[in-house]
């Protein structure tokens, strides 16, 4: 993906934050039927991710491989607690409860960067890996956890962390 793509998603995303989430929210309300909700609730879940992480590590088979995708993970993930606790956005109400703030979105971030980590050593199954990312990312806008602004600029994080963490490993 190109990184201007990413960068002009991003401020894309800032600008929906500010102006649009309500109506953005309203229209997901519009489409939520039961099985899409057990559905995305399965998937966002903590242990679904874990395990979908465990599988990527099982498909990236060198330990150095395997070793700089958890590493990238934590630091994304200890980057977004520190966003988080510095934005103290509040969650929208969604229909499942959810604690902590909202902004930049953690799910997305992690669906993100692990996404760029797989993509870059298996290009061929990018689309899959993609496919996964959005996923997850958009089950979060459908559970009414997150704003669209913190799905986006969560994804642009992860992706772009784990792009320079690969890149400062190597």
């Amino acid at each position: 993906m190109d990184n201007k793509f990413l960068f002009l998603l991003g401020l894309l995303g800032a600008v929906l934050l500010i102006i649009y989430n309500s109506f953005i929210m309203g229209l997901i309300a519009l489409i939520r039927v039961d099985f899409l909700t057990v559905f995305f609730r399965i998937i966002s879940s903590t242990i679904f991710i874990i395990l979908l992480f465990v599988f990527y590590s099982y498909l990236l088979k060198e330990k150095k491989n395997i070793v700089l995708f958890w590493i990238t993970i934590i630091i994304i993930f200890l980057v977004i607690e520190v966003l988080k606790n510095i934005f103290k956005i509040s969650r929208p109400i969604g229909i499942v409860e959810e604690t902590g703030y909202s902004f930049p979105s953690r799910h997305a971030a992690l669906a993100f960067g692990s996404f760029a980590i797989m993509n870059l050593r298996y290009m061929k199954y990018k689309w899959a890996f993609l496919g996964v990312a959005i996923l997850i990312t958009f089950s979060r806008l459908y559970l009414g956890v997150h704003y669209l602004g913190d799905l986006i600029i969560g994804a642009a994080i992860g992706y772009y962390m784990a792009v320079f963490i690969d890149k400062k490993w190597k």
